[in-house]
């Protein structure tokens, strides 16, 4: 069991990437703001990336709750549970993004609304980008405010290997606790090929109750 501990995500910009704390020396970060891998302290413009395994750590598995620690950016709740996003101040008009969204490049949702903003789970995921706009030269018209790269972990031919986590998760004054179930295994099948299967879980506690109906934690939510 991999205990849950509140504490801020790791998040390197690009100015920042040669130092840390007191002169201390990071890691290389690798990312691919420019659509290629090239190292975080080269890249020509302004982005987070945010450690998805520090997310997990902390519990922060969702856009929502790291948003906050992202330079730029803001995330607000819109009509029927939607999100709205914005870098940089620059909010949608009319229904049109600002803010693009890829899955391993891949651009994710509508382009001419904000629905279907993921909340992909941090296990799945090596890290996160968050590029500053704008980037419409790489990235399209709806990253006039910038761009949200979620970076998926490859599958690797090295070993057999797996990953299996659980925990439980209470919000103050909510209803039943919650809970996350989370595992991934990584299969060579050759030298050039393999493939890994991830699936996770979740339930996240509510803390609305609804006197009308007598229902507690009406806003609990099963991610999966």
């Amino acid at each position: 069991l991999s205990a849950l501990m509140l504490s801020a995500p790791t998040i390197v910009r690009a100015d920042q990437a040669d130092t840390a704390d007191q002169g201390a020396k990071l890691g290389e970060i690798i990312v691919t703001a420019q659509k290629r891998e090239q190292r975080l302290q080269d890249v020509p413009v302004p982005v987070a990336a945010i450690s998805a395994a520090a997310l997990v750590d902390s519990g922060q598995l969702r856009l929502q709750d790291f948003s906050s620690s992202v330079p730029g950016l803001v995330v607000q709740p819109g009509a029927q549970s939607t999100q709205q996003l914005s870098i940089r101040g620059i909010a949608p008009g009319s229904g049109n993004p600002t803010v693009g969204l890829t899955v391993d490049d891949v651009p994710f949702g509508s382009s001419i609304s904000e629905e279907g903003v993921p909340d992909i789970d941090p296990s799945d995921l090596d890290h996160i980008e968050v590029l500053r706009g704008p980037q419409g030269t790489l990235y399209g018209a709806n990253s006039l405010g910038g761009l949200i790269k979620f970076v998926t972990v490859d599958p690797s031919t090295d070993r057999l290997s797996g990953d299996v986590q659980a925990g439980i998760v209470g919000v103050q004054h909510g209803s039943d606790p919650g809970y996350s179930v989370r595992g991934s295994i990584n299969v060579p099948v050759s030298d050039t090929f393999a493939f890994r299967p991830s699936g996770f879980a979740r339930q996240d506690p509510g803390y609305i109750d609804n006197p009308v109906l007598h229902i507690d934690g009406i806003n609990k939510t099963d991610p999966y």
